[in-house]
């Protein structure tokens, strides 16, 4: 959240400095899991999830655009594991 502060322009990067010191340490003083402040896994850091896969998955069941296309969409959610399926089965099915 902070990088988009300061991407956004609301924060300088001193601030965000004086933001970023102790989170972790203050978020598990508080009781609260320190989880959403340490670094995604890479495979996961560009992912899509819920209303937009929801949404494509309504347009393949209606057939208002070709596979093509829903392959697209997917591939722009960073979801290749579903629009190719991948090896262990549990990204969606393999198209020959």
């Amino acid at each position: 959240m902070l990088w988009r502060l300061v991407s956004e322009g609301y924060l300088t990067r001193r601030q965000l400095e004086e933001f970023s010191f102790g989170v972790m340490l203050t978020a598990r003083g508080l009781g609260y899991d320190d989880k959403l402040y340490r670094p995604s896994p890479l495979e996961l850091q560009k992912r899509t999830y819920g209303y937009y896969l929801k949404q494509v998955e309504n347009l393949r069941k209606s057939e208002l655009v070709s596979y093509g296309k829903i392959d697209e969409l997917l591939l722009d959610a960073f979801r290749d594991d579903i629009a190719f399926g991948d090896e262990s089965g549990t990204g969606g099915e393999i198209i020959d």
